[in-house]
């Protein structure tokens, strides 16, 4: 695991100057503490910082193949790498090192561009081809790494992350405002746009070529999400059996290290079940750490944690924060998470990364599972797919007909539009509700609040159009893989872990378990039962008898945190100091931004959510414009 940055100008007389990437690289240097190292020459210059996991004296970057003529600086694991090695090896390539890094090397001469579609693993890279003068990078597939980059007419940069691109002096310091405008619905920003103007994110599996001849680019898409209709030729036992082999062979794999590794363990059903493989596996002591909130009750589930750990007869290490720590980590939290990305639980997950490293270097977690076997509220939402099946078995022509002759003479125009989404085919169900799981604030919201812009919702149509044929539950959940996972979750996950030196793995998310769960249909996962339906229901019952029953039938909840209530309370006056003192960035209105407050206690106008969202805001703005050095 690494931070990697780089510099280059396509003016071949135009040198590179050291110092630059020097100051890009030393602005990540908690992604990489334990060396760093340069590639500079003539117009090229590439930068990396490690956090040594794998060939911890021979894992050293830049890396170049035998001849120099191929220059690699990496950020993450490829947990294939032996496999690949034993190929290339066979073909007569030849490795100085036992390091994962190298393969990317060797795979890229025998494949090129391709080489991407043979890793399994989380990834982001830039390959300098000196033959071809050219550049290429990459992302892996459900984007667990991050990789932006920035250009103009003479130069082009690139960097694990915003504030080392800021540091190569080729962006400016300004909001882009189609990004801010789609962030206050999102809560985060989606790609390719990023909250500073003239920063871009390469969205995952995808490739970018930069031909450094003439400074054009461009971007290819290496994988997909798979959309056919799902099979139905896997009976639900043969489902759950491959399930299991599949998922234990993929912690296996994430298991690979030369450093000791741990779980972060929420006490939910995802973590606990990635606890549990290893535990099958065969590793007998296992590191975990869990995180609550002295509040307590339903903001602390490390009782959930300590039961988990009991049943595997491990020891659970856990840190116990209040309003305080919250308080005092706000002003570094808006540093370290990059861009704004206003998640509540990227507070708590900091202070558990913050515990597990004074450990371990590496941890494993849960993260994807919602996305892949539809956790969250799609019991609701099968709930009112259920309904819409039952419209659907009275005969079209009345349908079609009926309503409308009965209620057009009255009006109930409200009531006519809704029957007519119960009437339309079930299969558009969700692409005609635009499902997502955040829309803080809506279209008319923003332009009261000042701002304006394209319907930011048009972005998730375009994610539904792409979702082919699967049902709609397996719809919904492409399009949360597409943009609440990576640009939300995985995002967090990576700079609240990297900001701790700390590395973290997602088996969840190992490609072949992402493309046979979009094969599975959603009855597997959402079942219909005496009490009701059922979320993850495959995945219940793969871990069935493997972890404590009071967990395994857990409702799933997210990750409680007590700041809507604080700041309703002990965090209202820091809030308003934030939004409406001077110094603010001015993009919201403040009668607007002060009704927000008045509103504090109505239960249904949302405010703590949104004061919450422009808070973030507010404060990566102060860091990042305002007052970066």
């Amino acid at each position: 695991m690494c931070g990697i940055a780089g510099l280059i100008h396509f003016n071949k007389s135009h040198n590179s100057d050291p110092e630059t990437v020097r100051n890009m690289t030393n602005a990540i240097r908690h992604r990489g503490p334990d060396d760093d190292g340069f590639f500079i020459e003539n117009n090229i210059a590439l930068g990396m910082r490690r956090l040594s996991i794998i060939d911890l004296p021979g894992g050293h970057q830049p890396m170049t193949n035998e001849d120099g003529t191929v220059w690699l600086v990496f950020n993450g694991e490829i947990y294939n790498f032996r496999e690949l090695r034993s190929e290339l090896t066979a073909k007569g390539h030849k490795f100085k090192t036992n390091s994962d890094s190298e393969v990317i090397i060797h795979q890229y001469e025998e494949s090129g561009q391709d080489c991407v579609s043979y890793f399994n693993g989380m990834f982001a890279f830039c390959i300098y081809d000196k033959k071809k003068n050219s550049l290429l990078l990459a992302r892996d597939r459900m984007g667990v790494k991050p990789l932006y980059y920035s250009a103009n007419r003479q130069s082009f940069a690139f960097a694990s992350e915003i504030k080392s691109l800021v540091k190569s002096k080729l962006t400016g310091r300004e909001v882009d405002t189609e990004a801010l405008y789609d962030y206050m619905t999102f809560r985060f920003v989606p790609a390719p746009k990023t909250m500073l103007k003239g920063v871009n994110k390469l969205p995952p599996a995808r490739t970018l070529t930069v031909n450094l001849n003439d400074g054009s680019a461009s971007i290819a898409k290496y994988w997909e999400i798979p959309t056919a209709a799902e099979s139905g030729s896997i009976s639900f036992a043969e489902a759950t059996d491959e399930l299991s082999a599949l998922f234990k062979d993929s912690v296996e794999k994430r298991l690979i290290s030369d450093v000791p590794l741990g779980v972060l363990l929420s006490g939910g059903l995802d973590s606990t079940c990635v606890t549990a493989a290893m535990h099958e596996i065969g590793i007998s002591r296992i590191k975990t750490f869990s995180v609550g909130f002295s509040e307590g009750g339903i903001f602390d589930e490390s009782p959930y944690a300590e039961e988990a750990s009991r049943h595997h007869g491990i020891e659970n290490n856990k840190i116990i924060i209040g309003l305080n720590e919250f308080r005092e980590y706000l002003g570094d939290f808006a540093y370290d998470i990059d861009e704004p990305i206003a998640d509540l639980a990227s507070i708590p997950l900091y202070f558990v990364s913050k515990l597990a490293r004074k450990d371990v270097k590496v941890v494993l977690s849960g993260e994807g599972s919602d996305e892949l076997f539809a956790g969250y509220d799609f019991d609701r939402i099968a709930l009112a797919l259920e309904r819409i099946k039952m419209v659907h078995a009275v005969p079209k022509i009345l349908r079609d007909s009926l309503p409308k002759a009965v209620l057009s003479p009255f009006g109930f125009k409200g009531l006519l539009e809704k029957l007519d989404r119960f009437n339309a085919p079930v299969s558009d169900y969700a692409r005609q509700r635009l499902f997502h799981i955040t829309n803080i604030f809506g279209e008319k919201d923003k332009l009261v609040l000042g701002l304006s812009g394209n319907n930011s919702f048009e972005k998730i149509k375009s994610l539904y159009a792409g979702s082919g044929n699967l049902d709609p539950i397996n719809q919904i959940l492409y399009v949360y893989s597409k943009s609440w996972l990576p640009e939300d979750l995985l995002m967090k996950a990576d700079k609240m872990t990297m900001a701790n030196s700390l590395e973290l793995r997602v088996p969840f998310l190992d490609y072949r378990l992402v493309e046979f769960a979009f094969s599975l249909p959603s009855a597997y996962k959402v079942r219909d039962g005496a009490g009701g339906f059922s979320t993850k229901h495959i995945l219940r019952n793969a871990f069935k008898g493997k972890i404590p029953g009071s967990i395994l039938n857990r409702k799933k909840q997210g990750f409680p945190v007590p700041a809507y209530s604080w700041i309703k309370g002990p965090l209202k006056a820091y809030a308003k100091e934030i939004l409406l003192d001077r110094g603010r960035s001015g993009f919201f209105d403040a009668k607007e931004t002060a009704n927000l407050f008045a509103a504090l206690d109505s239960p249904d106008a949302g405010a703590p959510e949104k004061l919450w969202s422009m808070i973030v805001f507010e404060l990566w703005h102060k860091k990042y414009i305002n007052s970066y050095e």
